[in-house]
């Protein structure tokens, strides 16, 4: 909003606050253009930065208010000359980017899809960045995947293996991963002689074999992995007997990837884990 923009077109042109649309752990500048002589200057912020240079510093110096905050912020610059007062703002990301999604009821969501279709079937990934400066590109394992990258979209053909595919956003602050995955109907999904407790979660996790004796083609489970959204392996061990226990007590809260491994097969199940 500029208050006597008329008196003050022609005394200072062009407008605007200088400095980097991405704020990161380290402190960044932020300056208006060639001011005239005789003003005066007054900054303010919201939403996650803070000021550390002197007030009416110009340039000004500014820090995002933890290195674990992710979100929009603005610097506010209030501009007095000759009585005549006028606001720039200037919106800036803090830290890393961070990509979102929709759900299937096309809500918002920040956490990567798990889709289990019958093999042979095309699923379309979408992702999306709340940081319009940074860059977007996918990652799909295994790499004999087939697959094809649009953007915002990336469409892979389910087979009966374990697919990944991670969305992967990067601005001047670092990178930003969102990890989606794909199994056709034979490989994916829990089988129903298994049954995972709770979901969510927050202290141990229960998967029991319900008859093992009755699984077909002498398949034979022998290995539970916990990956976390980011495909970071957290938990690993071999299968004995029809039950097991995964203690998640010193996990974060979030979304976690129970991955169940056979002889023929890798299955996998989606696990809230709350704290």
């Amino acid at each position: 909003m500029i208050t006597n923009a008329s008196v003050l077109q022609n005394v200072w042109s062009p407008i605007n606050i200088s400095g980097s649309s991405s704020l990161c752990n380290s402190s960044s500048s932020y300056f208006i253009d060639a001011p005239p002589s005789g003003e005066t200057i007054s900054w303010s912020t919201s939403n996650n930065i803070t000021r550390l240079s002197s007030q009416g510093a110009n340039p000004c110096t500014f820090n995002a208010v933890s290195s674990n905050i992710v979100g929009n912020g603005r610097i506010t610059a209030v501009i007095t000359i000759n009585g005549n007062t006028f606001t720039i703002d200037k919106d800036i990301w803090v830290g890393k980017p961070q990509l979102y999604t929709y759900d299937e009821n096309g809500n918002e969501t920040t956490s990567g899809k798990v889709v289990t279709v019958s093999a042979g079937t095309a699923v379309t990934f979408e992702a999306y960045c709340y940081d319009s400066t940074a860059t977007l590109d996918w990652d799909v394992t295994p790499s004999t995947a087939n697959y094809s990258i649009s953007g915002n979209s990336c469409t892979v053909m389910a087979t009966t293996e374990f697919i990944s595919i991670v969305a992967k956003a990067n601005n001047e602050c670092g990178e930003y991963m969102m990890l989606n995955t794909l199994s056709g109907t034979s490989g994916g999904g829990f089988p129903l002689n298994v049954n995972v407790y709770p979901n969510p979660a927050s202290i141990t996790i229960n998967i029991e074999m319900l008859s093992i004796a009755k699984l077909s083609q002498d398949e034979i489970y022998n290995k539970i992995q916990l990956y976390d959204n980011l495909m970071n392996l957290k938990k690993q061990f071999k299968v004995k007997g029809n039950y097991s226990t995964i203690d998640v007590s010193n996990l974060k809260r979030g979304f976690y990837y129970l991955r169940l491994k056979s002889n023929k097969n890798v299955y996998t199940k989606q696990i809230l884990i709350e704290k």
